[in-house]
């Protein structure tokens, strides 16, 4: 049973516990949650660590920079060395082209319009959503990737900060948007292609953007996670699922329309699973995006934040268990952890455990 994960044991026998990252009759999303310092971190590593020496492929937006150098735990690096292509976004960029067209289904390739439709919504994290702004920077997109296909080449910033700054009809608020790209452009985060983040040699790739500010890491997660996205049609399927974990991923764009949204609830016919992991919760999505969080297969649930706690006990449990189960997640210790989904006592069980159980997360 590949797919089952040791993770630490029972707390109310001292017997392994195994989460199924692959259960067929649930989706594969995993949902990690508690505050700082009570072990979702090392939760994450160790679940990586596992994940990878079974061969699982798996990504990682480190938008904390948990998974950093000098943050992870020694042996996190040591172990996964020769496993792991690490990016610091900040340094190298993403390796990703800003411009290019993914695959939308099995079949059709995005258009040109879709394509800017699509940027559109993404640097607005960045650049603001006023509508003659918006009807500006679609217009620019279109006609330089239009132009660059043409050529044979790919479009780049530096391309559409010409293209805006050579408005002569909308000098003023070309201009302006022009300006605010300067930091993307200056950045490089799009200026090398990786061609296919599929194609690596390696299981483990990690993203790690700490040190940008924190639209930037709006604007590179929602590329990286399209790119995903539009490989996995391409390339994902069930019997070679990937796995992308997401760390503090309040912050990135988590609406209908986003990539993250479509994996939550498309991702499994492709293989594409998501972990994602926060320590705030509350009043971060809308009842839409809240509800397929709560409904992910897998939820591992550290010692909350004080106003989280009420919350984190919902989406864990019925309404009569509600005040216990909020008591009890407020009592865990570091490196225990409220579990329900698709977890097992001992790996060679045949049906999952079927309420809320203790865990104490193994160590490495």
């Amino acid at each position: 049973m590949k797919n089952r994960i040791l993770i630490g044991n029972s707390m109310s026998g001292d017997i392994s516990v195994f989460m199924d990252i692959l259960y067929p009759k649930t989706n594969s999303h995993t949902l990690i949650l508690g505050e700082s310092g009570a072990g979702k971190t090392y939760f994450t590593q160790v679940l990586l660590r596992e994940m990878i020496g079974c061969q699982y492929r798996c990504f990682v937006l480190d938008l904390a920079g948990s998974l950093a150098r000098g943050q992870a735990e020694k042996w996190f690096f040591e172990e996964m060395r020769e496993e792991v292509n690490y990016i610091n976004v900040a340094e190298k960029g993403t390796g990703i082209n800003l411009f290019k067209r993914i695959q939308l289904d099995e079949e059709t390739l995005e258009k040109i319009s879709a394509l800017s439709s699509r940027l559109v919504d993404t640097l607005s994290f960045y650049l603001g959503k006023g509508e003659v702004q918006r009807s500006l920077l679609y217009q620019a997109i279109k006609k330089i990737v239009e132009r660059a296909e043409k050529k044979g080449i790919s479009a780049s910033l530096a391309d559409l900060m010409n293209e805006l700054n050579n408005d002569m009809d909308n000098v003023e608020i070309a201009k302006k948007i022009a300006l605010k790209l300067a930091p993307l452009v200056d950045g490089a985060y799009f200026d090398t292609d990786i061609n296919s983040v599929y194609e690596s040699e390696k299981n483990l790739m990690i993203w790690e953007m700490q040190s940008v500010s924190l639209q930037i890491k709006r604007v590179i997660s929602d590329i990286i996670l399209w790119q995903l996205w539009g490989e996995a049609v391409v390339s994902g399927s069930k019997e070679n699922p990937i796995f992308v974990f997401i760390d503090e991923f309040q912050n990135i764009n988590l609406i209908p329309n986003s990539p993250t949204y479509k994996i939550l609830c498309e991702g499994r016919k492709y293989g594409l699973n998501l972990l994602l992991a926060t320590q705030f919760f509350r009043g971060k999505f809308s009842p839409e995006v809240e509800m397929a969080v709560a409904q992910m297969g897998n939820k591992v649930c550290f010692k909350p934040p004080e106003r989280e706690a009420k919350l984190i006990a919902e989406i864990l449990g019925s309404y009569e268990d509600r005040k216990k189960t909020e008591k009890e997640l407020k009592e865990l210790k570091r490196g225990e952890a409220k579990v329900l989904g698709n977890f097992y006592l001992g790996k060679e069980t045949l049906n999952p455990m079927k309420k809320v159980n203790k865990v104490k997360i193994k160590t490495i």
